[in-house]
């Protein structure tokens, strides 16, 4: 057995406290099983309650393992984690679960009704959370322009279902996430498909709602990065840098080299645009830019996060 199902078996766990200070990872690494390389190396951080994170770096620098060990889907190699100084392997699994939202990049999209994929975690579906939530995730004007509103269900394979767009799913994710305001929120790239203007707004939306609780994404999108009162660089498993957009900025390091080189690509892709560069060229630009970086749970209704 592993040493949560151990932990588990025993009945040692204890409740986890919404009001939080901080989780740490002391020492942490992690190997995937049969694999000899470390995913992610010696990471030792501490992550305050109240604040908003950004994890930035290239693809494969650690950045989902680190979302995965923070969720606790998997356990460290070699180091430990902590919530207040409590091992976090002893504090009960589905409790901390509750109290997790999570978007991924492979976000859930479920034969439902809107309402009830927004409200997926709760049995009883409270309609001032979902409006609230709703709000956040900008779908009222989707909502309104379906023909049974929120009882709507989605995907045409099913008898009066219809079909939206992704950028129309990824906002249902994302209202999803805010359904009930967990202690801990996570936003794995969730503005993607998401218009520039729609993205803000949402983004503000969330600064406002999630005031005092902790939120961390993981995002290339300088929307994200920048608001963020802490900024995460990784890089080949490791912590590469650590700071403020200001301070990493006058650093003048990896994540200041990433910045302008995606300011300058991004300045591009804009005089581009003016130039009449084609549909299909702008694409690939923006699947380049998306370099700068899921995974899933299947789930079960008041069981965890999504």
């Amino acid at each position: 057995n592993t040493y949560v199902e151990t932990q588990e078996a025993e009945g040692k766990r204890l409740p986890f406290h919404t009001d939080f200070n901080y989780i740490e990872f002391r020492d942490v690494s992690f190997r995937y099983p049969g694999s000899e390389k470390y995913a992610i190396r010696n990471i030792s951080l501490k992550i305050e309650n109240g604040k908003t994170y950004s994890i930035v770096g290239f693809n494969g620098s650690g950045k989902t393992t680190f979302i995965k060990l923070l969720l606790r889907l998997y356990t460290p190699t070699e180091g430990e984690i902590y919530i207040d100084g409590t091992n976090i392997n002893d504090i009960d699994m589905e409790n901390y679960y509750l109290q997790i939202s999570a978007v991924f990049q492979d976000f859930l999209k479920l034969p439902y009704t809107i309402l009830e994929n927004v409200a997926l975690r709760d049995e009883l579906y409270d309609i001032d959370q979902f409006k609230k939530a709703a709000d956040i995730g900008d779908i009222n004007g989707l909502i309104d322009g379906l023909p049974e509103k929120e009882k709507t269900l989605l995907m045409k394979d099913w008898s009066g279902g219809v079909d939206i767009s992704q950028g129309q799913w990824q906002k249902v994710a994302i209202a999803r996430s805010c359904y009930g305001n967990c202690a801990i929120s996570i936003l794995d790239e969730p503005f993607s498909s998401i218009d520039a203007i729609s993205e803000t707004q949402i983004i503000n939306r969330l600064s406002s709602e999630r005031s005092g609780k902790l939120t961390v994404y993981v995002t290339h999108r300088f929307s994200s990065i920048s608001l963020a009162d802490q900024i995460i660089v990784m890089k080949n498993g490791s912590v590469a840098e650590y700071g403020t957009h200001d301070e990493l900025m006058e650093h003048r390091d990896l994540y200041y080299e990433l910045y302008i080189a995606q300011l300058s690509r991004l300045n591009k892709s804009e005089a581009d645009r003016a130039a009449g560069k084609d549909h299909k060229e702008m694409e690939e630009i923006h699947d380049e830019q998306s370099e700068w970086s899921g995974a899933i749970t299947k789930p079960k209704k008041g069981k965890g996060f999504f």
